[in-house]
């Protein structure tokens, strides 16, 4: 038995030794034997095990897979192409990791820069909306007194918040199709209507048209012609806390009675938007539709729905003593709501026109107040001779009119004399936090056998 056993013995370590020779293994390669499988050998796999430290270092959650058996050989050509094999697949995972190291660079670079402009947004919001809340305590008690005061003088009858910011705009830049007259070459096209023998039929207009700066927008409207005038670079207006950029006035003479003129009508546009218009009604009855369209930034129109339009300086009384007294400055075919204010001479009328009924020129005539009294910029009873127009449809419509005025002055703004109305505050919206990109990886490493066949 003992014979046996050494022999045994003996022959086993000749095979031993034989696989050792002709399949030479170091102790990089060579790890543990499996009575099956063989001999387990290695790749080296240090470069792969590099790219894997670098591409987590770089942000990726790189995870690693089970191994991958690769099989067992069983000749020197065949570990050898299995070693190439495996030298391949790690070459080409340590490309895939490089790949997402790099693409996670550039990725978490962005999302370090948008998370930096979120974290200021986030503080500027944070600050914006506690004083939001603080204006809507403020915006809330205001709004309880209009209701309280609505029927004491220059209060809205009816309370409602202004959303328009529409005041001044001083820096606007004014365009238009049609031809800009010289004041010599208003001059002469007017005079050639020969619109009356009298003198005082010229003495308006050319007041007007001397009055006005030499390089004012004299232009000529004629009837039923739709005029588009043309404001961009506003920079102080704003609807609900969108910022309005630009602003669309479209006049269309509808025409005059009373009065000889050849279905045209001399006005000057002035540069301001807020400030508007001056035209001449020749002491006749004219009217000019108006419509309004507001741009934002991005060029699309705004709804201005809600907000509050300034009517005001509508006079009765104050024309010319030769001509007649009873002159009328109206707003008329409004397409939203008249809002009355509390002791005002203006009214709203079964035809859709606000005026006066009445002289709200002299208090010898039975006004309250002299004008002087209240049609100034500053005056705190500009309420007088004033009534507010709500928006209510999504583009504004209405009609300038007047009777036997000589030169009227429409000025289109937000600048409402109703006192103390609230601008409604409006809520900051919260910046979008980014989201922290995952980029993804994963490796393994590859473990392959060999088991020569030995001659028996």
């Amino acid at each position: 038995m003992r014979k046996v056993y050494l022999k045994k013995a003996g022959a086993s370590f000749v095979s031993l030794l034989l696989a050792l020779t002709l399949f030479p293994l170091n102790a990089q390669t060579a790890f543990a034997t499996d009575a099956v499988k063989g001999v387990e050998v290695h790749t080296d796999s240090s470069k792969l095990e590099a790219s894997v430290a670098a591409a987590k270092a770089a942000g990726v959650d790189v995870q690693k897979e089970d191994d991958v058996d690769k099989g067992t050989t069983e000749s020197a050509s065949e570990l050898t192409a299995k070693k190439a094999e495996v030298e391949e697949d790690y070459n080409k995972q340590i490309t895939d990791l490089e790949a997402a190291a790099k693409e996670a660079k550039t990725k978490l670079d962005e999302y370090a820069t948008k998370k930096a402009a979120y974290d200021a947004a986030k503080a500027k919001y944070d600050t914006d909306k506690a004083k939001y809340d603080a204006d809507m305590v403020t915006y809330n008690k205001a709004m309880e007194e209009l209701e309280k005061k609505k029927n004491q003088d220059g209060y809205m009858t009816k309370p409602y918040p202004q959303l328009l910011t529409f005041k001044s705009e001083p820096g606007a830049t004014l365009s238009y199709s049609g031809k800009k007259y010289t004041r010599q070459e208003f001059h002469d096209e007017v005079r050639s209507w020969n619109v009356g023998t009298e003198p005082w039929r010229y003495s308006y207009f050319d007041a007007l048209n001397g009055g006005q700066p030499n390089d004012a927008d004299r232009v000529m409207l004629e009837k039923d012609k739709p005029f588009v005038a043309t404001y961009t670079n506003l920079t102080n207006s704003s609807y609900n806390g969108k910022k309005i950029s630009k602003v669309e006035y479209t006049y269309t003479y509808k025409g005059s009675s009373g009065v000889n003129l050849p279905d045209k009508l001399p006005v000057i546009l002035q540069k301001d938007p807020t400030v508007t218009i001056w035209y001449n009604d020749f002491f006749g009855d004219a009217r000019i539709n108006m419509t309004v369209k507001f741009y934002d930034e991005a060029g699309n129109v705004i709804d201005p729905t809600g907000s509050l339009l300034n009517f005001s300086s509508l006079n009765r009384g104050n024309g010319s003593s030769i001509v007649d007294k009873d002159a009328i400055e109206k707003v008329a075919a409004f397409n939203g709501e008249y809002v009355p204010i509390s002791g005002s001479s203006i009214k709203p009328h079964a035809d859709g026109s606000a005026y006066s009924d009445t002289n709200n020129h002299d208090r010898a005539e039975g006004s309250r107040f002299n004008t002087s009294e209240w049609d100034t910029s500053t005056s705190p009873n500009s309420w007088y001779g004033a009534i507010v127009g709500r928006v209510t449809n999504s583009e504004i419509s209405l009609d300038m009119a007047s009777h036997k005025s000589g030169v009227v002055w429409f000025a289109l703004n937000s600048d409402i004399k109703a006192v103390n109305v609230p601008t409604k505050p409006v809520e900051p919206t919260p910046p979008t936090e980014p989201q922290k990109p995952v980029i993804k990886a994963t490796y393994h490493f590859d473990i392959l056998y060999t088991k020569p066949q030995l001659e028996k």
